[in-house]
């Protein structure tokens, strides 16, 4: 199997607990799917403009507190959307939170609307700490589902 031509999915993280999540969703799509999806991991929001325009299909994938499922997936294309996406607080380690880079992405005249955001639930961002239980569930739920998008479905 292939995947769709031009995906990219970039891990947003650190390594504070489970700060990691992003970073280790892109590790275990490395090895689970096909060498035609480019990776990236960033430390920061603002570190992925550069890669906006590097495929015609980008999944950004960070950790969040307090969400209602242990995956949330946002599609910037969508307005319903991205007015969740600027409810969220911007916290931990990142400074300039994910909806004032978007923002700042059109600005520059950079596509947005290509860009699905995936939060996976995490618990604890203290530096030296484990990644949580929570995380590690959510993490392979959104590997999961992220599969399931990278991969073309079967023809009828």
């Amino acid at each position: 199997m292939t995947a769709c031509p031009q995906a990219m999915v970039i891990g947003i993280g650190s390594d504070h607990g489970d700060d990691r999540a992003g970073w280790m969703v892109t590790d275990l799509l490395r090895r689970r799917c096909p060498e035609t999806v480019t990776y990236r991991n960033v430390s920061t929001p603002i570190d992925m403009i550069q890669w906006l325009e590097a495929a015609d299909r980008i999944h950004v994938v960070d950790t969040a507190t307090a969400l209602k499922a242990s995956v949330l997936r946002f599609n910037c294309g969508l307005e319903h959307h991205r007015s969740r996406i600027a409810e969220l607080p911007p916290s931990g380690t990142h400074g300039l939170g994910l909806n004032r880079v978007l923002k700042l992405a059109e600005s520059l005249d950079r596509r947005t609307d290509h860009v699905n955001l995936w939060l996976v639930s995490g618990r604890q961002f203290l530096p030296f700490t484990a990644v949580s239980q929570t995380a590690c569930e959510a993490i392979e739920e959104c590997v999961r589902q992220l599969i399931g998008e990278l991969l073309p479905r079967p023809k009828p």
